[in-house]
């Protein structure tokens, strides 16, 4: 039987599968080539993950936000204590200067200014 001679069915649910259908095939033709089933070239190179090379934009961007997340999130477990005591009590009399010789450039500010 032809296409042109199936009788029409007016059903909700048979338009939604005939529209998932279409949908399924213009994704599949998108990402694959039909003649020879192989991906059509990215205009990006594929980014190296440990779990392999990842092709489409969305696996892209989901490694590179996972790789920013990892960077910027803070190392909880020290490795080196005494290193890490030393920065911090550094950091702490710098900024304790710092703010000495500040208080101390206002003073001289107002006392020319008087």
């Amino acid at each position: 039987m032809d296409k042109r001679q199936c009788p029409r069915v007016n059903s909700p649910e048979v338009d939604c599968l005939i529209a998932l259908q279409r949908q399924a095939r213009n994704n599949f033709q998108r990402e694959k080539s039909p003649l020879t089933m192989k991906c059509k070239k990215s205009t990006t190179p594929a980014i190296v993950t440990p779990q392999g090379y990842v092709y489409t934009g969305r696996d892209k961007a989901d490694t590179i936000a996972d790789s920013l997340e990892k960077q910027f999130s803070s190392s909880e477990d020290v490795q080196d204590k005494q290193f890490s005591q030393t920065v911090n009590n550094y950091i702490k009399k710098y900024l304790k200067l710092k703010e000495t010789l500040e208080y101390d450039l206002i003073a001289l500010r107002m006392i020319k200014n008087n």
